[in-house]
């Protein structure tokens, strides 16, 4: 928008959901850990698996909405290479908890909770969301404009090839993710 010279104006899509049914009975949470380049992953080393396994023990199943292969233990993992199938396992969840990835916007606009872990972007980039960012360490490349964006799987401007790559979402421990979704179930 500022370089185009237009107004901002964030418009949430609707989405029509054809399959309405509930296919899972349990209350469960949905979780997306891929995206599009290794700098929007959550790069901290079995926080995936810790968070599945908090949820578990806070009485949730959950369920991996996203096409890709996953080795995490005690999840379901239906079929989402069909975008309807997802669409309905993400509009029957209690929230969602994802990256800076699109599953993340279509739980959005599903008009679902969303607990977002992000590095790469800046908190104003993305919708209105819980957000689990470490804002002490460098992060928001993605929003900087002395960078050009490399489409490159292992985008990371500042740090490629040291030991401080990726420390944006490496350094998001689980706990904070934890913490946060514990936060939205008291609120709901």
């Amino acid at each position: 928008c500022d370089i185009l010279g237009l107004d901002f104006n964030k418009v949430k899509p609707k989405i029509t959901v054809q399959h309405k049914i509930k296919t899972i009975k349990k209350k469960y949470v949905c979780i997306s850990t891929e995206s599009t380049i290794q700098g929007k992953f959550w790069n901290y080393p079995g926080g995936w698996q810790r968070v599945v396994d908090g949820l578990s023990t806070r009485g949730l199943q959950v369920v991996l909405s996203q096409s890709g292969v996953s080795d995490l233990k005690n999840v379901m993992k239906p079929d989402c290479s069909n975008i309807h199938d997802t669409i309905n396992l993400v509009h029957n969840c209690e929230f969602f908890v994802g990256l800076t990835s699109g599953v993340s916007w279509l739980a959005w606009a599903l008009e679902k909770p969303v607990i977002m872990i992000a590095g790469i972007t800046e908190p104003w980039n993305e919708f209105k969301c819980i957000r689990v960012q470490n804002l002490d360490v460098c992060h928001g490349c993605m929003n900087s404009t002395k960078h050009r964006f490399d489409k490159s799987w292992n985008f990371c401007p500042e740090h490629f090839g040291t030991k401080r790559e990726f420390e944006c979402t490496k350094t998001i421990d689980p706990s904070m993710v934890l913490s946060a979704i514990d936060n939205l179930i008291k609120k709901t």
